[in-house]
């Protein structure tokens, strides 16, 4: 794709994560498609293409009390209610999750997983408790089916923003007893705030690509944390390559002289100048700015439901064995940040959709080579993934994602009319 303004470079602000790891790599598709099992590409196969999303375990009566409000952000009396709906079986953005993760894994199959998991009390076996043990806090985590009881260690938040956060190598280690035999990936969802090690703050994903597994936490997402987080609302995606915005960013700083020397990448911000209206980019950014600012409780419950898509179709991928992608905006991007989180777009760019079209064309019904397959399945991935931001128009980000899959299509059918001619 020659168009910068349909797959521009990445956007790069200070304290991104490609601002500190300037030389990153990447990786490209030959090194994706050369991997092998034990290098974390799994291949989907005939009885092995279905993706299951696990639903946030429930909280039953005798736990009520426990962990009260664990979903909810602790606020600063000023801040704005966290007060959103809960995501359970009957919720309606469970359907819309799926919906979405078909149209972008098209055409895989994507279902809930058929059983619950539930937090239960947890008594720590006599054999381990030694004092190490018993200074740590637990709760119980019980599976469905046979069920069993397991520890999962759980802490307030260091930022004291959560309640209590729960450990995400422990919860993700039990969900993983039940991967069903026909998954090519799992997600599991949870409302609870989660942390990887003893000095993290808090994490909202992880995967391990060789694996198949994935765990994304909706609790920094909450639109009531967008102000203590630095989230600048105007200009997530689409409107975060606005020029001004990425001047005023990159700027000096009174504390620039007392910074430590430090080898980074720097964002040119000669690269975001205003894109073309006509512009797969310029497209996105109209149609996002036309949406009215959001202030009803099902507005801000939408807008919450889009950035978690947005995480957990960029969790999966990484079961599909992508790395982070330093060679344009792309939604496989690396970030380290909520708020670099949303500034990234909702697409795969030209290198890393190769390596999805690859992987997932030949699903695709009738003959031809390949190279035919991948280029029918961005196609219809793009289609898939349009109608659904239809739906969807009244969140900017996917308004401005519907704008710009409707120029990409154009796009694909001007080349098309192009080879025909030739």
């Amino acid at each position: 794709m020659k168009n910068p303004w349909t797959f521009p470079g990445p956007l790069v602000l200070p304290d991104d994560e490609l601002a500190m790891d300037p030389d990153d790599d990447g990786q490209t598709f030959k090194e994706w498609h050369d991997m092998g099992k034990d290098d974390e590409r799994n291949q989907v196969t005939a009885e092995k293409k279905t993706i299951y999303v696990i639903l946030p375990p429930t909280i039953p009566s005798d736990m009520e009390k426990e962990m009260k409000d664990w979903h909810k952000p602790k606020l600063p009396r000023s801040a704005p209610s966290s007060d959103l709906p809960k995501w359970t079986s009957s919720s309606p953005q469970v359907s819309d999750l799926i919906s979405y993760l078909r149209a972008f894994y098209y055409p895989m199959e994507v279902v809930q997983f058929p059983s619950t998991f539930a937090w239960r009390p947890w008594h720590e076996p006599t054999k381990s408790r030694s004092k190490k043990a018993l200074k740590r806090i637990h709760v119980g985590l019980e599976t469905p089916g046979k069920p069993e009881i397991f520890g999962i260690r759980c802490r307030p938040s260091l930022d004291g923003r959560a309640r209590m956060q729960v450990h995400l190598g422990d919860v993700t280690g039990v969900f993983m007893t039940r991967m069903p035999s026909d998954a090519y990936a799992v997600v599991m969802l949870t409302d609870l705030d989660l942390y990887e090690d003893e000095d993290d703050d808090f994490t909202v994903g992880r995967s391990w690509g060789g694996s198949r597994v994935s765990i994304v936490s909706s609790f920094r997402y909450n639109p009531a944390l967008d102000d203590l987080a630095g989230i600048d609302r105007a200009h997530m995606w689409p409107n975060s390559h606005c020029k001004n915005f990425v001047d005023e960013e990159c700027g000096p700083n009174d504390d620039e002289q007392t910074r430590p020397t430090k080898r980074t990448k720097k964002s040119s911000s000669e690269a975001h100048g205003k894109p073309p209206t006509d512009s797969a980019l310029g497209m996105a950014v109209q149609a996002a700015k036309r949406v009215p600012k959001l202030t009803t409780r099902d507005e801000l419950a939408s807008y919450w439901f889009a950035r978690l898509a947005v995480t957990v179709a960029h969790e999966l991928g990484h079961c599909f064995g992508f790395a982070h992608c330093p060679y344009y905006a792309c939604l496989m991007q690396g970030v380290n940040s909520v708020r670099q989180d949303g500034q990234v777009p909702p697409y795969l760019c030209p290198v890393c959709s190769a390596k999805l079209s690859w992987e997932l064309g030949p699903l695709l019904p009738g003959d031809g080579s390949r190279t035919e397959k991948q280029q029918a399945w961005i196609k219809e991935q793009s289609t898939a993934l349009k109608g659904f931001c239809g739906r969807w128009s009244h969140v900017p980000q996917f308004a401005g994602f519907e704008a710009w899959l409707g120029n990409r299509l154009e796009d694909i059918k001007e080349q098309e009319n192009k080879e025909e001619r030739a």
